[in-house]
């Protein structure tokens, strides 16, 4: 919570801010871009905190809650959940990998692809797990900010999930999808295709699931 505005981690639906100045009216004030499969958030002063599953750990700078900026990153390794915080560090637990300590003032969890470089042409890599079980990642390529689009097909051509449309600004983008379509049904094991649309290149690989 941030003054009049409270901030809710959503599952599979990412952050989502409210404004409680009625506390008995609460509204939906904005849907934060650029997180998916959030588990746990948290605020100190003018920072978000977001574990985003297989997406990893975000900050945000929220001084202007109408428009959080990205700056900052973290990759676990397999896939964060949960948090806790004291006055010099942030304690992150990986489902896989075990406990990561971070030093809140530590520059180096900055990540130069939010922050600097800048991807010279759209891609979209080769998914990570492959073959997968639970939940697999897309990561794609952005140099420029732009409408983006991610599906899940399944062999037949018909589509299973949309798993990301929104703007999203330039850098390197993941999304999570955890073997379920539209529906949050479980799909069966087998061979998947997920698409790109952005900035008019469509890419498309292929992944598997096993069940």
């Amino acid at each position: 919570m941030q003054g009049d505005k409270v901030y809710i981690a959503d599952g599979n639906r990412g952050v989502y801010i409210y404004d409680i100045t009625n506390p008995a009216e609460p509204f939906e004030f904005l849907h934060v871009a650029g997180v998916w499969t959030t588990y746990s958030v948290q605020v100190r002063g003018n920072l978000l905190f977001v574990c985003d599953g297989a997406n990893g750990f975000f900050v945000f700078d929220i001084s202007d809650p109408a428009n959080p900026v990205k700056i900052g990153y973290f990759d676990t390794g397999f896939y964060v959940e949960n948090m806790t915080m004291d006055e010099s560090y942030i304690y992150l637990t990986d489902n896989d990998n075990g406990i990561y300590i971070i030093e809140l003032n530590d520059p180096t969890f900055i990540s130069a692809g939010i922050t600097g470089k800048v991807p010279s042409a759209f891609s979209l890599d080769q998914n990570y797990p492959n073959p997968f079980n639970a939940a697999t990642k897309f990561t794609f390529y952005l140099p420029r900010s732009t409408r983006v689009r991610v599906d899940v097909f399944n062999l037949s051509g018909q589509k299973v999930r949309t798993l990301i449309d929104e703007n999203i600004s330039a850098g390197v983008e993941s999304v999570t999808w955890d073997g379920r379509d539209n529906y949050g049904r479980l799909v069966p094991s087998g061979v998947y295709f997920y698409q790109m649309d952005a900035g008019g290149i469509q890419q498309v690989k292929k992944c598997m699931l096993l069940r």
